[in-house]
């Protein structure tokens, strides 16, 4: 166990720095918006230029995270390649984030609507 006590905090170095350099203002609003749209527009079809479409859920989040990543990227006159890289891996981490842990706690506390 000795052995181990030093590769453990290292471990945790690092992963504390990575997670203190992610860009939580994205995280926390590509969240918030993925949740507000997806309780107002539930999976269902969608009629675009007279075609009917279905827009599945795992496939609008990353579609609005790159969208609010290109907002916020204008919005920022442009960033440097490490600010991209650094917003590309808040975008994962936001859909990993919603996935395992906000997801068990909205099907929780706030059951679905009937339909």
């Amino acid at each position: 166990m000795e052995l181990l006590a030093p590769l453990l905090e290292q471990f945790s170095a690092a992963f504390a720095a990575y997670f203190q350099k992610l860009d939580w203002f994205y995280i926390i609003t590509l969240i918030l918006i993925s949740e507000i749209i997806n309780r107002v527009f539930p999976d269902k079809l969608y009629s675009v230029f007279g075609l009917r479409l279905r827009f599945p859920i795992r496939y609008r989040v990353p579609f609005l995270g790159l969208v609010l990543a290109v907002f916020i990227f204008f919005l920022n006159d442009g960033q440097t390649k490490y600010e991209v890289r650094v917003m590309l891996q808040s975008m994962v981490a936001a859909m990993v984030l919603h996935l395992w842990f906000l997801e068990q706690l909205i099907r929780k506390y706030l059951p679905k609507k009937p339909k």
